[in-house]
């Protein structure tokens, strides 16, 4: 008991040491949200004239997903907004959650337009297509 009282003095919850223990084994009954603390992991692959991006959003609608291209950052933007009702025997009971998210990546050489995004099983796979590299210089001809 000694101990658990050093660390609640330390600032840490007991309560939080409790789900800490159990999110090793039942993640699933002590995660509040459903998208995890540490943020939503994502892969990127590069090939010769496109990235691909996976990111990982189980249980997450796709009406909750921003993904905004902007000089060669792309932001991956989640939010949610959750509430539930339930009245039975005369009690009330309420619950409301709201949770966001966002990841920022920089791609080089990102094109702007003709990216595509497409949400399956729970990973959302963004393909955005790399910039036509234009000469940096070039040959003028002396009349």
């Amino acid at each position: 008991m000694s101990n658990l009282m050093r660390i609640y003095n330390r600032g840490v919850r007991p309560s939080s040491l409790f789900d800490a223990m159990l999110s090793d084994f039942w993640p699933m009954f002590t995660s509040r949200d459903t998208l995890p603390a540490a943020g939503f992991k994502v892969d990127i692959s590069e090939g010769d004239d496109s990235y691909t991006v996976y990111a990982e959003m189980p249980g997450v609608p796709k009406e909750a997903i921003s993904v905004d291209l902007r000089d060669g950052v792309m932001t991956i933007d989640v939010t949610r907004d959750e509430s539930e009702e339930n009245q039975e025997g005369g009690f009330i009971h309420r619950e409301r959650r709201a949770s966001s998210m966002q990841r920022s990546l920089y791609l080089k050489n990102a094109a702007t337009e003709g990216a595509s995004a497409a949400m399956d099983n729970g990973i959302l796979t963004i393909t955005v297509p790399k910039a036509v590299k234009t000469p940096k210089t070039s040959k003028i001809d002396i009349l």
